[in-house]
């Protein structure tokens, strides 16, 4: 693949193609428009993006999407055992657990003690729901923070470990 102008103006229409996604739906909702102005801009957006996903494609050719092709089969479609998973360093480790427990705890008792004291009837159910989506991304993001080792720690506590013996008392 020659990288020319062609190239570099393909590859950054196809990083703008998912820009206006991530801008729809974390930062336009917290935006003070009306419903009407935020549709506008989120179809404007949307179509912007999908246009320059398809001129990406037309000009970097059938050997970028094969290569992207063969990335994306080769994250999702991994065997198991094919690289050994990597530690995580200590601070890494506690950043990680500190965001899977904030993420965890802190949206969901907010949302109680707000409609304990009555504040969704004050304010709107709005605030409500985007620190629920905030904790949940959050939540999400923390694994990956957290690394494959800790996936696999996951993974093993939904495995069933199989019949285990238990010993006969002994008279």
């Amino acid at each position: 693949m020659k990288k020319d102008k062609k190239y570099y103006l393909g590859i950054a229409l196809f990083v703008y193609s998912f820009l206006p996604y991530g801008f729809t739906f974390l930062i336009l909702p917290f935006l003070p428009i009306s419903n009407v102005e935020a549709v506008s801009v989120t179809t404007g957006l949307l179509i912007s993006s999908e246009v320059s996903f398809l001129l990406s494609v037309a000009l970097l050719g059938k050997p970028f999407i094969k290569l992207l092709k063969s990335k994306i089969k080769g994250s999702i479609l991994r065997k198991k055992g094919d690289a050994p998973l990597k530690p995580v360093g200590k601070f890494r480790h506690r950043v990680g657990i500190t965001m899977l427990m904030v993420a965890s705890i802190v949206p969901y008792f907010v949302t109680e003690i707000a409609l304990a004291l009555g504040f969704v009837e004050k304010y709107g159910h709005t605030d409500l729901i985007n620190l629920l989506i905030i904790g949940d991304v959050l939540f999400i993001t923390s694994f990956f923070v957290l690394g494959g080792e800790f996936w696999a720690r996951v993974n093993k506590l939904f495995v069933w470990p199989g019949k285990t013996e238990v010993p006969e008392e002994v008279e």
